[in-house]
């Protein structure tokens, strides 16, 4: 989930969790390279807190059968 985002260097903010607490970090990434590597807009997206994007996100997976 991208918390801030610099349009000008198309440059992101956030936080990555790969399917594991263990594998979750903050970081930087590069807009160019998320959207290469199959990342897709949210366009019905609002903005929230952390906790609140992080029950959304867990609500997603379960209804499309992502949730192991």
């Amino acid at each position: 989930m991208i918390a801030e985002l610099d349009p000008l260097n198309n440059l992101a903010f956030g936080y990555a969790n790969l399917n594991s607490e263990d594998l979750a970090e903050w970081g930087y990434i590069s807009v160019n390279e998320l959207l290469e590597n199959g990342a897709v807009t949210d366009k019905e997206w609002e903005p929230c807190s952390f906790r609140e994007a992080l029950k959304k996100i867990e609500k997603d997976r379960v209804r499309d059968g992502l949730e192991q």
